[in-house]
């Protein structure tokens, strides 16, 4: 517990223009700006940790934290400096080592090819590190001390270390992958939900993951429903060429609002759906909505369909609005 707070009174003190060692490629030539304030969120010991937010040029949010943390089991310690970049999915998305380069269990530093294979590690959300605990991570062996110096990794994580490092890159691995993704989801959701511009940098980005991202948001409604996020669900109804976010756009309309703009904007995507996606569609409108006559004109072509479950859906919602 004292380390923790010592760390925490240095890393008060970090200069962020201190002099990177190493860079992931991923962040090379990308300009990044801080934004003012800080945000906190708890470490796997449920402790205070600061993070700060970055926007690239385009106005998409990076979350960044500063660590400086030793590296050791028993015997020999090494501090590490380093700082951990997520875009705003909470998916790691870049590294800086600060002071001096990683060094290994003969005191070599990390050579090119070694970042490059840390760098692949580190991206993996899933790789096998994360079932193991720091005190298993080695063959035992009797004088055992730190990263290889005494027993060799095992077999089974020995492709997911650096060479000589396995401790290094287990240490930096976890501070990247455990905990952190779901509190940092939180963090983007609400500076998405304080303005309703905000979503556009994340909707017009080429990477088609933003868009899953914002969709799945919707869904566990954890993002509210704007204009712009209801026009990115009706857009995406109709992606054929992506069905996970087609997908995710269904799940999306239950939780959208249904006003006159968008019942209008679903009478083509209605006409021509499959009638899975007709069920999905009609689903959305289990709950007290008036339908346009536009649109209660559409449902209502369909009551002639030779399916004994979609016309329970279909009569269900018609039911609601025989006014017309």
């Amino acid at each position: 517990m004292l380390i923790h707070f010592i760390l925490l009174f240095v890393a008060i003190h970090f200069s962020q223009n201190d002099k990177a060692f190493f860079q992931s490629k991923e962040l090379i030539g990308l300009e990044l700006n801080r934004q003012e304030g800080e945000s906190v969120i708890l470490d796997d010991q449920g402790y205070d940790i600061s993070i700060l937010e970055y926007r690239d040029s385009s106005g998409l949010t990076y979350w960044y934290r500063r660590v400086l943390t030793p590296v050791c089991l028993t015997g020999e310690c090494m501090l590490i400096d380093i700082g951990i970049y997520w875009d705003c999915t909470g998916g790691f998305f870049g590294l800086e080592v600060y002071g001096e380069h990683l060094t290994k269990t003969d005191h070599s530093i990390f050579s090119a090819k070694d970042y490059q294979h840390l760098m692949g590690i580190l991206m993996n959300d899933w790789s096998v590190l994360r079932e193991y605990e720091l005190t298993n991570l080695v063959e035992e062996q009797e004088g055992d001390k730190v990263d290889g110096i005494s027993g060799a990794t095992k077999t089974e994580i020995a492709m997911e270390t650096v060479k000589d490092a396995v401790y290094t890159t287990y240490t930096i691995w976890h501070l990247a992958h455990l905990g952190e993704k779901e509190q940092l989801i939180e963090l983007t959701a609400n500076r998405l939900n304080k303005s309703a511009m905000a979503i556009l940098p994340l909707v017009h980005n080429e990477n088609n993951k933003y868009r899953h991202f914002i969709l799945e948001l919707l869904s566990t409604q954890k993002l509210v429903s704007t204009p712009k996020s209801d026009s990115l669900v009706l857009q995406s109804l109709r992606a054929m060429e992506d069905p996970k976010i087609k997908k995710l756009a269904y799940n999306c309309l239950s939780k959208i609002e249904l006003n006159e703009q968008t019942q209008k904007a679903l009478i083509p995507i209605f006409s021509t759906a499959s009638i899975q996606d007709k069920i999905q569609i009609l689903s959305a409108f289990d709950r007290p909505i008036e339908l346009n006559s536009e649109l209660y004109n559409c449902f209502s072509n369909d009551l002639n369909m030779n399916n004994d479950w979609f016309l329970l859906k279909l009569k269900k919602v018609l039911e609601r609005n025989r006014n017309f």
